[in-house]
């Protein structure tokens, strides 16, 4: 097991020599996700839920309170193959948006939503490097 179990993609658990850059992108997407809501994406009781979990489970939506184009930028960053990792030109259009609509309410910035941005911006420019 080479990974923090919580942030692996789902690569790692079946072949860690075989991980990239992408399994990087991935880790950095939960992050993210973590930042925004408190918990990550996909969790479990056991490893093997975990596991499971990261391979098979949809990415839970953030919810209204959120612009819905971080929705996309979560579902491309936590692909459940690298192969299913692309960028699609609408990502960063998704977080550019998203940015514009959150710093509109200023009620929705906050330390947590500052940090999301940073981690949706980071994400973006590391997407965008690995095409």
């Amino acid at each position: 097991l080479v990974g923090s179990p919580r942030y692996m993609a789902p690569e790692q658990w079946v072949d860690p020599a075989a991980a990239d850059a992408r399994a990087d992108i991935y880790a950095l997407g939960v992050l993210a996700y973590e930042a925004l809501t408190g918990k990550v994406p996909f969790d479990g009781r056991t490893l093997f839920e975990v596991a499971a979990a990261h391979a098979e489970g949809d990415v839970p939506p953030l919810g209204d309170k959120f612009p819905a184009a971080l929705d996309t930028v979560f579902k491309r960053a936590l692909a459940k193959t690298p192969e299913g990792f692309t960028l699609h030109p609408n990502v960063q259009k998704g977080v550019i948006q998203a940015r514009q609509e959150m710093l509109a309410d200023r009620a929705m910035i906050n330390w947590g939503t500052a940090e999301m941005l940073a981690y949706a911006s980071l994400l973006t420019e590391t997407i965008q490097k690995d095409q």
